[in-house]
């Protein structure tokens, strides 16, 4: 198989080397910054490309793994070049104008396209541990045989689900690391995640989960590896440090927030902790009031 990856960031480069595990797959990677290239070279045996018309000549399958705050532009930036043919896998966690990812690139593009999501951190697929997905809609067969015995798949609940508990969890981890710096305690976190993940049943109407919604929503949200946990944590610790870990990093709970709030509201969806973290992230009160979510 002929794959592209479009973009090189950390879980891009994990999702190389997962691939690069099945000698029949060829691999080619869109880098957004040549100059980055000849760093990128000694990592695994991929070629790299800075031109999107380079990336998708041959491929039978993309993989969209970039920023969700670049994500509309890469996807008219593909409309030309890309083949119909072309199988299209998107890793990519957010909203463009009130849609799910999955859904504004079926509107722009006419390939067959999937969501996946799981519970994978990207040092352990560097270690060469198993990786955990969930599929959007049956593709198995093509899905499995990209990472052979290296990943374990489950088709989600439904497509929407998936899509929401990918965005849903990054914005809890924002509140989760809020609680462990105001608390020290993990007990309350991992009480305060099942609430949350209660009350996202009002959204979801999940009677159970794959491993990309109750997994990824677990790892993400409990993890001080999360820059979603990390940021939460500052904003208790020191406002100062936390505005300046946002602008060398990407926080996508943080960038989604307001897209997801807006959706929400849209389809006449409340939720108490999206009210109350929006007193936080949006109208600056103090993140103590994160706290009184488990009283409610």
């Amino acid at each position: 198989m002929n794959i592209t990856l479009i973009g090189c960031g950390v879980y891009s480069m994990s999702i190389a080397k997962l691939l690069s595990y099945n000698t029949h797959n060829h691999l080619k990677m869109w880098v957004h910054d040549e100059n980055l290239i000849p760093t990128l070279k000694k990592n695994l045996n991929i070629s790299y490309t800075n031109s999107f018309k380079d990336a998708l000549i041959n491929a039978d399958i993309v993989f969209l793994l970039i920023s969700s705050s670049f994500y509309e532009q890469t996807i008219d930036n593909l409309k030309d070049d890309i083949d119909d043919k072309t199988i299209i896998y998107i890793g990519t966690k957010g909203m463009v104008k009130n849609n799910f990812l999955l859904s504004y690139t079926k509107k722009e593009l006419s390939n067959q396209i999937y969501f996946f999501s799981g519970p994978t951190i990207a040092s352990d697929i560097n270690k060469a541990k198993k990786a955990f997905f969930s599929l959007s809609s049956d593709d198995m067969g093509i899905f499995n045989n990209l990472f052979l015995n290296r990943a374990i798949v489950d088709i989600a609940s439904s497509e929407l689900n998936l899509q929401f508990m990918s965005i849903y969890k990054n914005i809890i981890a924002l509140a989760s690391g809020i609680i462990w710096q105001l608390t020290n305690s993990y007990s309350t976190v991992i009480s305060f995640l099942v609430k949350a993940l209660q009350e996202s049943l009002k959204v979801t109407k999940e009677k159970s989960f794959s491993y990309g919604e109750l997994g990824d929503y677990f790892l993400t949200a409990s993890s001080s590896k999360s820059r979603n946990y990390t940021y939460g944590t500052l904003l208790v610790k020191n406002s100062k440090e936390a505005k300046t870990f946002l602008e060398k990093n990407t926080v996508e709970g943080w960038q989604m927030f307001n897209n997801l709030k807006e959706y929400l509201q849209l389809h006449n969806y409340e939720l108490i902790i999206i009210n109350l973290l929006d007193e936080v992230l949006n109208k600056q009160k103090k993140p103590d009031i994160i706290l009184s979510y488990l009283e409610k």
